[in-house]
Formats: C-alpha cells, structure tokens, sequence
C-alpha cells in the first residue's frame, strides 16, 4: 500500500498505477506521463501548467490527462509495467505516451520538447483536441 503522506496529486491529472492504467484508458484517451514518483524541477511545472490549461480549455470528457509515478527503491511500484510494457527507463524520464481507446495495443510515444505548447500541439495532432495549440495566449 502506498502511504498517505506519500500521495501527491496534481489538480487536472489523474494518478495511475499498473492496477488502474487499463481500466482508465480502456474507456478514455489519455495522455501518461512516466516519471520518478516524486518528480520535480522544470519539467514537472511544464507538466503541472500542461494539467492547468488543459482545464481552462475544457477538454472533452473522453480525455484523461494522467500520471504513473516510477519507484526505484522499496516496492519498485509501477516499475516492471514502465520498463516492460512501454519500454520506458529512468533515462527516458520524464516520458510521455498517448494512449487512444481506438488503439488500445498500440500507445504513441511523444519525443518532442517538454513544453506545454508542444504537448498541446501533439494533442491537436493526435488527440484531435481543440487545444488552441500555437495561439499567442498560451
């Protein structure tokens, strides 16, 4: 079991775990970012804006923004289903993938820039969400 005070959440991302990841986007397109399970610096407040503006653009009800969070020590909770099921490492940290209801099997990488721009253009492009991506505003 994972401790209370262990449990950090971000306001517009869902926490999955290997138990919860299937069931999730089994009925939602859902956008995974695989990190340490405490992540931070930069790239965890890209991802953190990333949650907050896709709020603000009222994403359809299909769409999951979410999280696994990689234990390297104690239980190793959810590093098997990183490495084993979506290849990805501790190098690869943090990774995005984008798992669609239609292709259940077939989860499409994200190896562009961390930033929010162009995780929302990725989004727009494969998602087909209206992200705004590209706008000045963003």
């Amino acid at each position: 079991a994972i401790p209370l005070t262990e449990a950090r959440d971000i306001v517009g991302a869902v926490n999955l775990d290997s138990y919860t990841l299937d069931k999730v986007a089994a009925t939602h397109d859902v956008l995974v970012r695989f990190d340490r399970q405490h992540a931070y610096g930069d790239k965890e407040d890209v991802f953190k804006d990333l949650a907050l503006k896709l709020r603000e653009l009222e994403t359809p009800e299909t769409f999951l923004l979410a999280y696994v969070g990689v234990q390297e020590y104690q239980d190793k909770l959810n590093k098997a289903m990183a490495e084993e099921r979506f290849g990805v490492s501790k190098a690869d940290w943090p990774a995005y993938k984008l798992l669609l209801r239609s292709q259940p099997d077939a989860p499409l990488d994200y190896d562009g820039p961390v930033t929010v721009d162009a995780l929302l253009s990725f989004l727009a492009e494969k998602a087909g969400l209206a992200t705004a991506a590209g706008r000045s505003e963003l």
